[in-house]
Protein backbone atom coordinates (compact mmCIF):
# COMPACT_ATOMS: atom_id res chain seq x y z
CA UNK A 1 0.00 0.00 0.00
CA UNK A 2 1.20 3.46 -1.09
CA UNK A 3 0.81 6.28 0.86
CA UNK A 4 0.76 9.94 -1.00
CA UNK A 5 2.02 13.02 0.34
CA UNK A 6 2.11 16.38 -1.48
CA UNK A 7 3.33 19.91 -0.82
CA UNK A 8 2.29 22.99 -3.01
CA UNK A 9 5.18 25.36 -4.62
CA UNK A 10 2.97 28.33 -6.23
CA UNK A 11 1.28 26.47 -8.87
CA UNK A 12 3.23 23.56 -8.57
CA UNK A 13 2.91 20.09 -6.68
CA UNK A 14 5.80 18.34 -5.42
CA UNK A 15 4.21 14.90 -4.52
CA UNK A 16 5.64 11.36 -3.59
CA UNK A 17 4.82 8.18 -3.06
CA UNK A 18 6.28 6.11 -0.76
CA UNK A 19 5.45 2.76 0.79
CA UNK A 20 2.89 3.03 4.08
CA UNK A 21 4.79 1.00 6.16
CA UNK A 22 8.43 1.66 4.98
CA UNK A 23 9.79 -0.75 7.80
CA UNK A 24 7.70 -3.42 5.40
CA UNK A 25 9.70 -2.47 1.81
CA UNK A 26 13.02 -1.16 0.66
CA UNK A 27 11.61 0.64 -2.01
CA UNK A 28 12.39 4.21 -1.88
CA UNK A 29 9.95 7.13 -2.58
CA UNK A 30 9.04 8.17 -5.62
CA UNK A 31 8.94 11.92 -6.29
CA UNK A 32 7.84 14.49 -8.82
CA UNK A 33 7.07 18.44 -9.52
CA UNK A 34 3.83 18.57 -11.28
CA UNK A 35 1.10 20.99 -12.59
CA UNK A 36 -1.72 20.65 -14.73
CA UNK A 37 -3.28 23.33 -16.65
CA UNK A 38 -7.26 23.37 -17.60
CA UNK A 39 -9.45 25.07 -19.24
CA UNK A 40 -12.96 26.26 -18.92
CA UNK A 41 -14.83 23.73 -21.33
CA UNK A 42 -19.22 23.80 -21.09
CA UNK A 43 -18.84 24.67 -17.85
CA UNK A 44 -16.57 21.87 -16.50
CA UNK A 45 -12.51 22.25 -15.91
CA UNK A 46 -10.75 19.89 -18.51
CA UNK A 47 -6.82 19.44 -18.38
CA UNK A 48 -5.56 20.58 -21.52
CA UNK A 49 -1.58 19.25 -20.37
CA UNK A 50 -0.16 17.67 -17.93
CA UNK A 51 3.49 18.25 -16.61
CA UNK A 52 5.69 16.04 -14.13
CA UNK A 53 9.28 16.73 -13.45
CA UNK A 54 11.08 13.96 -11.65
CA UNK A 55 14.45 12.02 -12.04
CA UNK A 56 15.87 11.23 -15.34
CA UNK A 57 16.82 7.41 -16.56
CA UNK A 58 19.07 8.53 -19.07
CA UNK A 59 21.73 6.05 -20.22
CA UNK A 60 24.37 7.91 -20.90
CA UNK A 61 24.34 10.16 -17.61
CA UNK A 62 24.40 13.33 -19.14
CA UNK A 63 21.00 14.77 -17.15
CA UNK A 64 19.39 14.18 -14.26
CA UNK A 65 15.72 15.30 -14.64
CA UNK A 66 13.35 15.22 -17.27
CA UNK A 67 9.62 16.73 -17.72
CA UNK A 68 6.95 14.32 -19.17
CA UNK A 69 4.19 15.90 -20.97
CA UNK A 70 1.10 14.23 -21.38
CA UNK A 71 -1.23 16.61 -24.09
CA UNK A 72 -4.09 15.64 -25.63
CA UNK A 73 -5.14 12.76 -27.70
CA UNK A 74 -5.72 14.65 -31.21
CA UNK A 75 -2.28 15.73 -31.82
CA UNK A 76 -0.27 15.27 -35.07
CA UNK A 77 2.09 12.63 -33.76
CA UNK A 78 4.83 13.80 -36.51
CA UNK A 79 4.89 17.06 -35.36
CA UNK A 80 7.26 17.55 -32.34
CA UNK A 81 6.57 18.72 -29.07
CA UNK A 82 7.81 21.78 -28.15
CA UNK A 83 8.89 23.85 -24.61
CA UNK A 84 9.04 27.44 -25.09
CA UNK A 85 10.92 29.70 -22.44
CA UNK A 86 10.35 33.92 -23.69
CA UNK A 87 10.39 33.07 -27.15
CA UNK A 88 12.93 30.58 -28.10
CA UNK A 89 11.79 26.60 -28.00
CA UNK A 90 14.51 25.06 -25.90
CA UNK A 91 13.16 21.68 -26.67
CA UNK A 92 11.51 19.85 -29.49
CA UNK A 93 10.84 16.04 -28.82
CA UNK A 94 9.01 13.62 -30.75
CA UNK A 95 5.87 11.56 -29.08
CA UNK A 96 6.98 8.60 -26.93
CA UNK A 97 3.02 6.80 -27.01
CA UNK A 98 -0.54 7.58 -26.65
CA UNK A 99 -3.20 5.48 -24.50
CA UNK A 100 -6.37 6.74 -23.19
CA UNK A 101 -5.26 9.47 -21.20
CA UNK A 102 -3.28 11.34 -23.58
CA UNK A 103 -0.32 11.20 -25.89
CA UNK A 104 3.06 11.47 -23.67
CA UNK A 105 6.47 12.83 -24.34
CA UNK A 106 9.52 13.01 -22.82
CA UNK A 107 11.66 15.91 -22.28
CA UNK A 108 15.36 15.69 -21.10
CA UNK A 109 16.08 18.69 -18.92
CA UNK A 110 19.68 19.64 -18.86
CA UNK A 111 21.19 22.67 -16.22
CA UNK A 112 20.11 25.06 -19.02
CA UNK A 113 16.27 24.37 -19.43
CA UNK A 114 16.46 24.16 -15.69
CA UNK A 115 17.99 27.55 -15.36
CA UNK A 116 15.46 29.23 -17.42
CA UNK A 117 12.63 27.40 -15.53
CA UNK A 118 13.60 29.08 -12.67
CA UNK A 119 14.48 32.46 -14.18
CA UNK A 120 10.91 33.14 -15.92
CA UNK A 121 7.13 33.09 -14.49
CA UNK A 122 5.89 31.35 -17.65
CA UNK A 123 6.71 28.83 -20.53
CA UNK A 124 5.06 27.36 -22.99
CA UNK A 125 4.13 23.68 -24.64
CA UNK A 126 3.94 24.02 -27.80
CA UNK A 127 1.67 20.92 -29.97
CA UNK A 128 0.20 20.63 -33.08
CA UNK A 129 -3.57 18.95 -33.41
CA UNK A 130 -4.71 16.56 -36.41
CA UNK A 131 -6.42 19.60 -38.20
CA UNK A 132 -2.76 21.59 -38.57
CA UNK A 133 -2.97 24.04 -35.92
CA UNK A 134 -0.41 24.73 -33.93
CA UNK A 135 -1.36 25.10 -30.01
CA UNK A 136 0.64 26.95 -27.46
CA UNK A 137 -0.46 26.17 -23.72
CA UNK A 138 0.98 29.00 -21.32
CA UNK A 139 2.26 26.86 -17.93
CA UNK A 140 3.28 28.74 -14.80
CA UNK A 141 6.67 28.31 -13.40
CA UNK A 142 5.77 29.94 -9.92
CA UNK A 143 7.25 27.65 -7.47
CA UNK A 144 8.99 25.95 -9.66
CA UNK A 145 12.12 27.27 -7.95
CA UNK A 146 11.14 26.21 -4.55
CA UNK A 147 9.48 22.78 -5.85
CA UNK A 148 12.50 21.96 -7.33
CA UNK A 149 14.87 22.67 -4.75
CA UNK A 150 12.89 20.17 -2.61
CA UNK A 151 12.58 17.81 -5.25
CA UNK A 152 16.29 17.74 -6.12
CA UNK A 153 17.25 17.65 -2.51
CA UNK A 154 15.21 14.23 -1.31
CA UNK A 155 12.72 16.14 0.65
CA UNK A 156 9.18 14.62 1.23
CA UNK A 157 6.43 16.53 1.72
CA UNK A 158 5.11 17.30 5.17
CA UNK A 159 2.74 14.45 6.21
CA UNK A 160 -0.09 16.49 7.26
Amino acid sequence: MLLWLQEQYGDWTHRCAHPKDPTKSAAAPTCELAQSVQIKRSGKLVNVISLAVSRAEDKANKVKWALVAVTPLDVHLPSKFGVAVGKATVAAVPYRNCNRFGCWTVVLLDATIIGQFKAQNEAAALFRTLDGKTVRIVFSLKGFTKGFRALANGKLPDQT
